[in-house]
């Protein structure tokens, strides 16, 4: 196991006095609350996982719980279904999230037979299914809800190479990121993530304060406590960015092969409360939709309670972020979701394309952040019902 210093001790001792400044300068930026809404939708929902701002100001909204996919206008608050549930053509059975493609088509993507991609017209009609796009033979490729694009419609995707050891097959420690062109078919790779885990530990006596270790990730398995893993995004030229963990950097991959390292973002590490543990094992008890088969052998998508097992040790500090923290605003600026104590709102460091850490934004409690306009941003807002409401925000 190696041992390091936190993101926020090493990068210190390693730095030239400039970039110490520079450092300096950074932690003293102040959040600033979000702007208040200016629309509240009347509808409501039960778990939105995407928002995808269409050039006329309507909204394609994806319900994930409640397996719908729907339009919205915020005008008229008219709502209108699109497609329905199912496996057959301009169907879906477990979209997860949305993809913007040029010319207000939007991508739905589908978990269920393998992964499936159904296009939404800018009229609203769905055509599909769009089989995802096949590896290699030595290649895993991994559905998740990092599916991206950029502005010219291009794909981005995980993989990561195995190989067989003892009849078993294990994945390498990082995962290329494969760009597919839909218009030529050509495929390409145009970066790589780490796959490594890092978890916070306990202060061992003696020891330096934020210790962590890291340790491979396991192919479909559930992280430690707090865990997070380096995380990826695109943003609208074609740039990929990678967000480390540690030490806390966005780098990113141009379009045109030029690697650009960002500064070593500063950040106060949360020190784990028990407030933060109940939260925690609340979200792993929360049913999950996952597919079922039937006797008859056709699928249907339904909702399962995970299989939960109280963890053994917990960490002293929180990492910067944890999963499913990156966002891209239309702008190309990066929000990450920093970790945050459970008392207060969601927390985000705004990144520039050139890696500097520019703003800090707070979200209020029990609102979480959705999708972003071309002008604004959408969140919902959560009642004591659970219920949730779409809100639009202007850009800070």
């Amino acid at each position: 196991m190696r041992v390091t210093l936190g993101a926020f001790v090493l990068p210190l001792l390693l730095l030239g006095a400039s970039s110490v400044s520079g450092l300096a300068n950074a932690q003293t930026i102040a959040a600033r609350p979000l702007p208040a809404a200016a629309w509240t939708s009347s509808e409501s929902f039960s778990r939105v996982s995407s928002v995808r701002e269409q050039r006329d100001g309507q909204l394609i909204v994806l319900d994930e719980q409640e397996i719908r996919l729907l339009r919205v206008d915020p005008r008229s608050s008219r709502v209108t279904p699109l497609g329905r549930s199912g496996q057959g053509p301009g169907e879906y059975l477990l979209p997860i999230t949305l993809v913007a493609l040029p010319g207000d088509t939007t991508m739905v993507v589908d978990m269920s037979g393998g992964g499936r991609h159904i296009l939404v017209t800018p009229a609203g009609v769905l055509s599909g299914p769009l089989r995802a796009p096949r590896a290699a033979a030595s290649d895993v490729l991994f559905h998740t809800t990092q599916i991206a694009a950029d502005a010219a419609g291009r794909l981005y995707e995980l993989v990561t190479r195995v190989r067989t050891v003892g009849g078993a097959r294990v994945p390498a420690d990082s995962s290329g990121i494969r760009r597919v062109d839909r218009r030529t078919g050509t495929v390409d790779t145009v970066g790589a993530i780490s796959r490594q885990v890092v978890s916070p530990l306990r202060d061992p006596p003696g020891a330096p304060k934020n210790t962590s270790s890291t340790q491979p990730a396991r192919a479909g398995g559930p992280l430690p406590p707090f865990a997070s893993v380096d995380q990826w995004a695109v943003l609208p030229d074609g740039t990929v960015a990678i967000v480390s963990v540690q030490p806390y950097r966005v780098t990113f991959y141009r379009s045109n092969g030029v690697r650009v390292d960002g500064a070593v973002i500063p950040f106060q590490p949360v020190r784990l409360s028990a407030a933060l543990k109940t939260r925690w094992r609340e979200r792993r008890q929360q049913p999950v939709s996952t597919i079922m088969s039937g006797a008859d052998g056709r699928m249907s998508a339904g909702r399962r309670t995970p299989r939960f097992t109280e963890p053994t040790e917990w960490p002293d500090v929180l990492p910067p972020f944890l999963s499913n923290a990156v966002h891209v605003a239309s702008d190309g600026t990066l929000w990450i979701e920093r970790s945050y104590d459970a008392t207060g709102g969601q927390q985000f460091d705004v990144i520039n394309t050139s890696g500097t850490l520019t703003k800090r934004v707070t979200l209020p409690l029990n609102t979480r952040l959705v999708g972003f306009g071309a002008r604004a941003i959408y969140t919902v807002r959560i009642d004591d019902d659970d219920l949730e409401y779409l809100q639009r925000h202007p850009m800070p």
